[in-house]
């Protein structure tokens, strides 16, 4: 199943996340993606998430500073 592939993918990428927040969310949000939710966008990734509304999924992608760079190269690894 993908959500062990999940866990261990963000084993590897804790560093890349200053604090517990940005790394929590950005796991909610690439489970959403690999979810089987039809339509991808902040509302329906927030709804599968169990969350009120898209302000988180937008501060992870807007406002958090986490190292992109070094996720993708664990990704890419």
């Amino acid at each position: 199943m993908w959500e062990a592939g999940l866990e261990e993918l963000f084993g590897r990428v804790e560093g890349c996340f200053r604090s517990d927040q940005p790394r929590a969310q950005a796991r909610a949000y690439v489970a959403g993606l690999l979810s089987r939710t039809e339509r991808k966008n902040g509302w329906t990734l927030a709804e599968f998430s169990r969350e009120s509304g898209p302000q988180k999924m937008q501060r992870l992608l807007n406002e958090y500073a986490w190292d992109a760079d070094g996720v993708r190269d664990v990704v890419a690894a």
